[in-house]
């Protein structure tokens, strides 16, 4: 994003003046009341939605003409219903009655008798049962706790910086309940790690990941991870973090209980991890990468899920495109990682799931999802990162990456004590000409990436435009209808250890 070169200028106090002025677009907080919103279709987001839709669906049947005469009690003209969905006709199981159309009514009208015993929440019930589907009102449900936690820390006194803090620590506190109140065991792996900023200075972070494990009977031969980021970037301005990502975390939710449902093979293991400060660089999944490999635990292969419930298909990420990525810890990779078996074998099943679903997989040389899988691919762990893409953001999102790389590229000529010493003084005329045109193509490097225009996508995350209500839930359903697939047909390979 063109936010984290002027975010870091800032922090650093560097010579790019013009970067350190541009200020983030911000926008004023948007705190959604609960109810419903007469336009568009019907979101049952948490139990007021369920009571407010109750109250509705009761008000607008209780205004139907009862047969014998043609105005209410207030005097207002009967409410002509024109073409009923048949399921209004058996609401509450009670032998709702079709009237005949009154003569001065429009062709077609008609009105129903409604008993006065008629049980409103139950034909509320079977109504939406009609319309909803259990998974997925579990998927809204589960999006909509996580921004409920988001708004709630958000509303808390205290800086900025402390507030983001407390929101991501809430999110990820939200996450867990979530798990353990459906009976998983949730791990909680705290971390402290050093990091770099995005012009390499050190320094210090922490965080805590979450981790659910699922297993055959023991020994486990081989084993696949699932993530996708916990934490949120643009609370302060509205994001409650929806589409980035509520739905993967969601989607790692419906997975669990899918597996509890159906088991896992003998000697098979998948385990969720949810990751913390995605946004503040992957360091979580960073931290994560460094221990597992130090204790020898790492998965054969892992599949990250960042912002699902979006666009007309797909995009996979795999070590081909890595080096798109760069930051303080590694500006860019050398060349392209060698595509391991395991991660092939995943790829091919990822695809032939989205076939079999009806998802376009749209294909993005040039790019790559920056995200968490980058972590496990720097380190030679065969990882696949799973996006929501419409084909019209494949191209502004190439050339931003593209434009990112140049200036960072631009910007790595530039160290520190090299910087220093020419602020100071101290380099020979040469040195500090050829100091001075690398400052310019870095300026110009960077002001060019700042003056691309962001792409759709990237305009709905990390903002206001984030809400759960702008989650393409129907996508996202299909898009868990391709994990589902990709990860039964993994565990369903032979028990060698997958890849081999």
């Amino acid at each position: 994003m063109p936010q984290d070169i002027a975010n870091a200028a800032r922090v650093q106090g560097r010579f790019h003046t013009r970067m350190a002025q541009r200020q983030p677009a911000t926008a004023s907080s948007q705190r959604l009341s609960h109810g419903l919103n007469g336009r568009g279709p019907l979101h049952i987001r948490n139990r007021y939605d369920c009571v407010v839709a109750g109250l509705l669906l009761s008000a607008a049947l209780s205004q139907l003409r009862m047969p014998g005469g043609t105005t209410t009690e207030s005097g207002a003209v009967p409410r002509a219903t024109g073409h009923l969905r048949p399921s209004l006709h058996n609401v509450g199981n009670r032998g709702v009655q079709q009237v005949p159309p009154a003569a001065h009514w429009p062709p077609g009208a008609h009105a129903l008798a409604i008993p006065m015993g008629m049980d409103w929440m139950g034909g509320l019930a079977e109504l939406l049962g009609t319309q909803i589907s259990a998974e997925r009102a579990a998927l809204e449900l589960d999006i909509a706790a996580i921004a409920d936690a988001t708004r709630t820390a958000q509303a808390q006194p205290g800086s900025i910086v402390a507030k983001r803090e407390a929101t991501n620590r809430a999110r990820q506190d939200s996450i867990a309940q979530q798990f353990e109140s459906e009976g998983f065991a949730v791990e909680r792996l705290p971390f402290n790690l050093t990091t770099h900023t995005l012009f390499s200075h050190p320094y210090r972070t922490s965080g805590q990941n979450l981790r659910v494990t699922l297993c055959g009977r023991e020994p486990v031969q081989r084993t696949l991870m699932v993530l996708a980021h916990g934490d949120v970037a643009g609370a302060e301005i509205g994001s409650t973090g929806s589409l980035d990502n509520g739905v993967g975390v969601g989607l790692l939710l419906a997975l669990a209980r899918h597996l509890e449902h159906t088991g896992l093979p003998d000697g098979t293991r998948v385990q969720l991890l949810v990751t913390d400060k995605e946004e503040a660089g992957l360091k979580g999944a960073k931290a994560y990468v460094r221990d597992c490999l130090a204790a020898a635990g790492c998965p054969d292969v892992a599949l990250n899920l960042n912002i699902l419930g979006y666009g007309d298909g797909i995009s996979v990420s795999g070590s081909t495109d890595h080096a798109w990525f760069g930051d303080g810890d590694s500006l860019l990779a050398n060349g392209t990682a060698s595509v391991t078996p395991a991660e092939a074998q995943l790829e091919q099943l990822l695809r032939a799931a989205a076939a079999d679903v009806g998802m376009q997989v749209h294909a993005t040389p040039g790019w790559t999802l920056q995200s968490d899988h980058v972590a496990f691919q720097r380190a030679g762990l065969p990882a696949l990162g799973l996006s929501g893409m419409d084909a019209a953001d494949v191209a502004p999102e190439r050339a931003l990456q593209v434009a990112r790389a140049r200036y960072l590229q631009a910007e790595s000529r530039l160290s520190p004590s090299r910087y220093d010493a020419y602020l100071a003084g101290t380099l020979n005329q040469t040195e500090s000409v050829a100091m001075e045109c690398d400052i310019q193509a870095s300026d110009t490097a960077a002001l060019e990436y700042q003056a691309l225009p962001q792409s759709h996508r990237q305009r709905r995350i990390h903002t206001a435009a984030d809400q759960p209500e702008h989650v393409d839930i129907r996508q996202a359903l299909a898009t868990l209808d391709v994990v589902r697939r990709t990860v039964d047909a993994w565990l369903a390979l032979p028990a060698a250890r997958g890849g081999a």
